[in-house]
């Protein structure tokens, strides 16, 4: 939603109607010189508009179905040339948003998490010492704490951090201990976990 439009854009929006009104009222062959300046009038109006347009949009809230307000400027400041820039940051922010209790904390990973990056976390945990490559080693480093896996402190030991996703499987084995691995992949893809 953009900002409340300024005296300025309500200005410019009144030329543009005004010069749209003149060009549709006068349609005579003798009238030409009249609509060749009202066609340039226009574009100038039109130009004037865009650069308030955009600083509305940018003061104003991108709105989600759940409410949430994003500010827009957060989204925008980021270089005008790197769409695919804001549309990351308008995709992390409203995915960090989109659940009510999500089992991982994506902004302290340190790169982009792949599927491979999944099986390495895993080798970097558990497999002994000297059989894991650097990659397990750093793909641990670079994920498990925001997986819930590990703790800051001492990342290269698996310790299952509260309000993580294994902390809720084991919760949910501890109210049922005779639960089907497709139950706990159907309540963990569910609100309000996602």
């Amino acid at each position: 939603m953009p900002a409340e439009l300024s005296d300025e854009t309500r200005e410019n929006l009144a030329d543009i109607l005004a010069y749209d009104e003149m060009l549709r009222k006068w349609t005579d062959a003798g009238d030409a010189a009249i609509r060749d300046w009202a066609r340039t009038k226009r574009h100038e109006a039109v130009k004037a508009l865009l650069p308030n347009h955009i600083a509305e949009y940018r003061r104003g809230k991108v709105g989600t179905a759940k409410g949430i307000g994003i500010q827009a400027n957060e989204v925008f400041k980021i270089a005008s040339d790197s769409r695919t820039s804001r549309e990351d940051e308008l995709a992390r922010q409203l995915l960090e948003k989109a659940y009510d209790e999500p089992l991982f904390q994506s902004q302290e990973f340190k790169k982009d998490f792949q599927d491979a990056d999944a099986r390495k976390v895993l080798h970097g945990l558990f497999r002994p010492i000297n059989s894991r490559s650097s990659a397990d080693n750093s793909a641990r480093d670079n994920f498990g704490a925001g997986l819930g896996l590990i703790a800051k402190s001492n990342p290269t030991d698996f310790a299952a951090q509260p309000g993580g996703a294994l902390g809720w499987i084991q919760d949910r084995m501890r109210s049922q201990q005779d639960v089907a691995l497709s139950d706990l992949v159907n309540e963990l893809c569910r609100l309000p976990t996602g």
